[in-house]
């Protein structure tokens, strides 16, 4: 995969962003900041314009992947203890979700917008009816904080980790607990499943990244080589490979069959941050607290030609749009990049 060239750089938030999302016809991308805003860019001309404020600073955003209306819903928690609601690109005031006993650290929400899940400091997780802004489920039994949650790619899955060094696993539907994986001998920060649900895959504090069979409730490997704590893991849609960033300042992929680290992608001179395949899985992204952002394509393990800011800002969140031909990563001065890219001939 060819970086390509940048094609502009957008200004308008005030602090760190927190996540990137391109709209479903490719037109508009969205972003939301510590500055607690969410911002809507027209594609490719610049224009920005604020959505609405958040009610207190981020600490999680998630974006619905679509929707039948042909809107989009953005889910923002933060330090006020609710989850907010937006829906794209209309400018309604936000649904808040109240009922957290504690600051909201992550949120998810199901690829079709309509079940939102929280993690929080209070150990819980709960399930949103995103239509009307209820309660479906609390779960418990988390033994610290919950620092991630995500839901499998049909929405029937709900997976949370956080600080106790476990994974649950939920019925999305009933808020059944359906296992626990234990493994992980520190906290966990990251979790992705494959496309088909059948595989979950995490990384921690621990240095390892993890892979789970989700039927069998079970650890299948753990893949070791990171020397420091890895904060960031993806697994393309048909679960062939992975990719994690971390501390080490390097990015590795493995095959999640063997569990064998195929490429070491060096280059970073910082922590790793976001990690991001694009859909067909034929590209891979970086980004750093080194300030920049790199592509790669898989098979060979070949770099693009590095991108970069020129200011001290560091790379937070990234996001390919579905066709492959934009890269949006967020920083963390709250500026928002785009570049064109192109494939790359063998």
């Amino acid at each position: 995969m060819d970086s390509g060239k940048e094609l502009r750089g957008y200004e308008g938030h005030e602090d760190a962003i927190i996540a990137v999302a391109f709209s479903i016809d490719g037109r508009r991308a969205y972003s939301a900041g510590k500055d607690g805003t969410v911002r809507v860019w027209k594609l490719p001309d610049g224009y920005g314009d604020r959505i609405a404020p958040f009610s207190d600073v981020a600490a999680g955003v998630a974006l619905s992947e679509q929707s039948a209306q042909g809107q989009k819903v953005l889910a923002k928690c933060g330090g006020d203890e609710t989850v907010q609601l937006f829906t794209m690109p209309d400018r309604k005031p936000p649904v808040t979700l109240a009922g957290h006993q504690h600051m909201v650290v992550c949120v998810a929400l199901t690829r079709d917008g309509l079940t939102a899940a929280s993690g929080s400091w209070d150990k819980t997780v709960k399930l949103w009816n995103v239509a009307d802004g209820t309660t479906r489920h609390t779960l418990t039994g988390h033994g610290g904080v919950v620092r991630a949650v995500v839901f499998s790619a049909d929405g029937s899955i709900l997976a949370s980790a956080g600080a106790d060094q476990t994974i649950k696993l939920w019925d999305a539907a009933t808020g059944r607990p359906r296992g626990t994986l234990k493994g992980h001998t520190g906290a966990v920060w990251s979790l992705a499943f494959s496309d088909d649900g059948k595989t979950l895959v995490s990384a921690g504090v621990d240095r390892t990244v993890r892979v789970w069979d989700v039927e069998e409730r079970k650890q299948l490997r753990t893949l070791t080589g990171h020397k420091g704590p890895v904060w960031a893991v993806a697994i393309t849609r048909d679960g062939k490979y992975i990719a994690s960033g971390g501390d080490d300042q390097t990015v590795r992929m493995w095959y999640t069959d063997t569990g064998r680290d195929w490429r070491v992608l060096p280059g970073h001179q910082a922590a790793v941050r976001a990690v991001a395949f694009t859909k067909d899985g034929i590209g891979l992204a970086s980004g750093g607290l080194d300030g920049t952002v790199r592509t790669w394509d898989v098979a060979s393990g070949r770099a693009g030609n590095q991108m970069e800011k020129t200011d001290d800002a560091k790379y937070t969140s990234l996001v390919f749009q579905d066709d492959c031909k934009l890269l949006i990563a967020g920083t963390s001065d709250g500026g928002v990049k785009m570049w064109t890219l192109s494939p790359r001939d063998p």
